[in-house]
C-alpha cells in the first residue's frame, strides 16, 4: 500500500542534540527542518530516539552552562558574568533564582514571660506559682488582628 501525505522529514539525532545543547527552542528547530511546531512536537513524542537526543542535548547545555558559571566564579575563565547569571535564571535553562531575605516590619511588642527559676527538680514547666492575669501584663495591649498582616 502506498503511503499517503508528504514524505517524512529526516531529523538527524546528532544535529538535534547539538541544537538542543545551545538551548534552541522547539520552534526554532521546527523552522530549521521546515516543519510546523505541532509536527515537530509530535515527532518528539512518537520517536524515542529523537526525544532522547532532545533531552540529552538540553542536559549537556545545562551542564556546560553550570561549568562555565563555576569556572568564572573560580577565575579560571573570563566571561560575561551578567550573561552567565541571566542564562542561569531562565526557567528552561537552570531556573536559578535569587531568594532575598524576607522583609519584616519592626514590631513594638512587649511580652512578659513568667519564668520559674530555682524550681525543684521535675516541676519546671508546671503551673506557675502565681496566676497570670491582666494585672501582670504590660499596659500596652495590641488590638485583636493587628499582627495579621505580618509575614513570618
Amino acid at each position: 500500500m502506498d503511503e499517503v501525505g508528504f514524505p517524512l522529514t529526516q531529523i538527524d539525532p546528532q544535529d538535534l542534540e547539538s541544537m538542543a545543547s545551545i538551548f534552541a527552542t522547539s520552534r526554532e528547530v521546527a523552522d530549521f527542518y521546515r516543519l510546523s511546531h505541532d509536527v515537530f512536537e509530535a515527532r518528539l513524542l512518537e520517536e524515542p530516539r529523537l526525544d532522547a537526543a532532545w533531552k540529552r542535548g538540553r542536559a549537556i547545555g545545562r551542564l556546560s552552562l553550570r561549568q562555565a558559571q563555576f569556572d568564572a566564579a573560580q577565575g579560571k575563565v573570563k566571561g560575561n558574568a551578567a550573561m552567565l547569571i541571566w542564562l542561569g535564571k531562565q526557567a528552561d535553562v537552570l531556573a536559578q533564582e535569587e531568594r532575598p531575605a524576607p522583609q519584616t516590619r519592626n514590631l513594638n511588642v512587649n511580652v512578659k514571660y513568667a519564668a520559674e527559676w530555682g524550681a525543684p527538680p521535675g516541676t519546671f514547666g508546671g503551673k506557675p506559682p502565681v496566676e497570670l492575669d491582666d494585672a501582670l501584663m504590660d499596659e500596652e495591649v495590641l488590638e485583636e488582628g493587628e499582627l495579621e498582616d505580618v509575614a513570618w
